[in-house]
């Protein structure tokens, strides 16, 4: 039995830990075109019932919402307009998404009175929109301090989403940042986006949630700080197999912040994610490893799902054989005790 077996299997004591929530964080949802029809023939809760369990996991839940929620207001895009029934809000809510970004280049698909019946309808129904205007949130004690940008067709300038991350750092425990940014179908972050994120952490970000390539793309660290570039798609109707496969992340947050990321692989099948295992699953975590090393961010596979463990340092492996078995075990033992399938 090798070293890493050994203390995989180890009995550890688990003692509980106060103040501290899990964030369950997804990438694109879109609930018109495909998605639409499919909910109209299997019902509103047929989209996240195959991962219901992990979503409902964590304390708070956040997605990208990439459509317009509205009745009345008419398109005013010329090109893809993703406008949604908006009692599927109450489907959001019910899957446990409390958060949701709305800066994004389908958000004026109707106009201004199809982005305020958005927001109108999201609010009614107990889900918090997040834009550029900083707000927080309070969960079990822990302040969350959150703003949302849109990078795609527009000039949003540096000084301003840094003055928002400085305004949430004095106010909040843990500061999020959304963007929708990057280039469609790419798997890598481009140069501007590696200096926009060191940027936004030097002022105070200590989780950045990227989202818009409709590809998974890897996490960096920086200063102790975590940057997915891009979730992915999470609920959508694209077809190509790199478009489809996506993730779950379950980040676990302190006053002090970002304490682990656990990344639980999925594949998006007739327009609903599901748990992606066995091969699949196995395909999914190494592209995610591979291109997280590439941005120096060490993520490991433990069973079924993959760890972040931050930047890599030399001779990194060997000292954190310990620390992953430890972390391992406490989770197999949570769920056991669970009796749960979930993961």
């Amino acid at each position: 039995m090798s070293v890493y077996s050994a203390l995989l299997w180890t009995v550890l004591a688990v003692a509980p830990v106060n103040d501290e929530i899990v964030l369950v964080a997804v990438g694109d949802v879109m609930l018109a075109r495909g998605v639409g029809e499919k909910i109209r023939r299997c019902g509103t809760e047929h989209p996240f019932s195959d991962v219901a369990r992990v979503l409902e996991s964590a304390d708070v839940g956040f997605c990208n919402l990439e459509c317009v929620l509205a009745d009345e207001a008419r398109p005013q895009s010329n090109g893809f307009v993703f406008k949604a029934n908006p009692i599927l809000a109450h489907t959001l809510r019910h899957a446990g998404f409390d958060l949701v970004s709305v800066a994004n280049n389908h958000t004026l698909d109707c106009g201004t009175a199809g982005f305020r019946e958005t927001i109108r309808i999201l609010r009614h129904s107990g889900i918090i929109p997040i834009l550029a205007e900083p707000i927080v949130k309070k969960v079990r004690g822990i302040r969350l301090g959150l703003c949302a940008f849109n990078l795609v067709g527009r000039h949003q300038t540096s000084e301003v989403m840094i003055r928002a991350v400085k305004e949430l750092e004095a106010t909040s425990d843990v500061v999020i940042v959304s963007l929708h940014w990057g280039i469609e179908y790419t798997l890598s972050p481009s140069t501007q986006q590696l200096r926009l994120a060191k940027q936004l952490v030097d002022s105070g970000a200590d989780l950045i949630l990227g989202h818009h390539s409709h590809r998974v793309q890897g996490i960096g660290s920086y200063k102790d700080r975590f940057i997915v570039y891009s979730l992915g798609n999470f609920l959508f109707d694209q077809r190509d197999p790199l478009g489809n496969e996506t993730v779950m992340l379950l980040i676990k947050l302190t006053r002090a912040g970002v304490r682990r990321i656990t990344i639980v692989p999925a594949v998006i099948v007739n327009f609903r994610p599901e748990r992606a295992f066995n091969k699949l699953g196995h395909a999914i975590l190494a592209r995610l490893i591979d291109s997280s090393a590439r941005l120096n961010t060490q993520v490991v596979k433990v069973f079924h799902e993959g760890m972040v463990l931050g930047r890599i340092y030399p001779f990194q492996e060997e000292m954190d054989v310990e620390r992953i078995a430890d972390i391992a075990w406490r989770n197999h033992v949570r769920r056991i005790s669970k009796n749960s399938t979930r993961f």
